[in-house]
């Protein structure tokens, strides 16, 4: 017996061994790429304010760029569309792949010469940013009082630098996820394995035992059932109904709007 009890313990611890050889994970790097994509109609940056507002070199993005477009527009809701904006960055040239971006767009209007400013995203970067993180952004300090004071420079690099930190982090996060899943699946073989082990461990003593002790009662002597009448009896029927509402409410946001699609414009202040 202490044979089988010992099989029965080194079962899961060998089966464990195995499995974390089998889901030893490689991590894997990234190159960097946080260069902002500038195309500026109104004029008022310089060759070293365009390379200013670029993100710590630190801080990947992941394939997602980064671009930014100054213009004069006659109205503050003269919005751009997705072909303009494609037009504008010449997209076309970035090859046949899906385009992956963040746009900011700031605008000064030809009626009051006053800043407006919004933000588009595209490809994965819709995803990556809830209209949560759209608005927090758009209304940060540093964002907002230098956009709307004209000081695009010092505005746009601290929009940038946000955004960086905001796809950085979300890809952080599922790279620290991927990395956690060969432990998950290794404690959950090893659980299984230890209830596997423990439950054959009770079956053999269970039999021991049962071997050990015989019957202490004959209740097929001095026990017993006839059954002399059945019948059965319909006492009544209910019917429930429930009545399921249906929405459509995107949700999941302080910000209201939805984080899936295929991009366009998100927020603007």
């Amino acid at each position: 017996m202490k044979k089988i009890l010992l099989l029965c313990l080194l079962i899961p611890l060998i089966a464990t061994a195995f499995t974390i050889s089998l889901l030893a994970a490689e991590v894997t790097t990234t190159s960097l790429s946080t260069e902002v994509k500038v195309v500026d109609r109104l004029g008022i940056l310089s060759e070293e304010d365009k390379k200013s507002i670029s993100p710590s070199a630190q801080t990947d993005t992941h394939g997602i760029k980064l671009c930014l477009i100054t213009m004069q527009t006659a109205y503050s809701d003269d919005y751009l569309t997705k072909n303009e904006i494609y037009t504008l960055l010449d997209f076309s040239d970035w090859g046949p792949q899906k385009i992956h971006a963040v746009v900011l767009v700031v605008r000064m209007t030809g009626a009051n010469n006053k800043f407006y400013y919004d933000m588009y995203t595209y490809g994965n970067a819709t995803e990556i940013f809830s209209d949560y993180d759209v608005n927090r952004i758009l209304d940060t300090d540093a964002v907002y009082d230098n956009l709307k004071a004209g000081n695009i420079k010092d505005g746009t690099a601290a929009f940038f630098s946000l955004c960086a930190d905001e796809i950085d982090g979300h890809y952080k996060a599922l790279e620290a996820k991927e990395r956690r899943k060969p432990l998950v699946v290794v404690l959950i073989a090893a659980v299984a394995g230890l209830v596997s082990a423990g439950g054959s461990v009770l079956g053999v003593v269970l039999y021991y035992r049962k071997k050990q002790h015989g019957i202490t009662y004959p209740l097929d002597r001095y026990a017993k059932l006839n059954l002399t009448h059945r019948e059965d009896r319909f006492v009544g029927s209910y019917v429930t109904r429930v009545r399921i509402q249906s929405s459509s409410s995107n949700g999941g946001s302080r910000g209201g709007g939805s984080r899936g699609g295929g991009g366009g414009r998100r927020g603007g202040r």
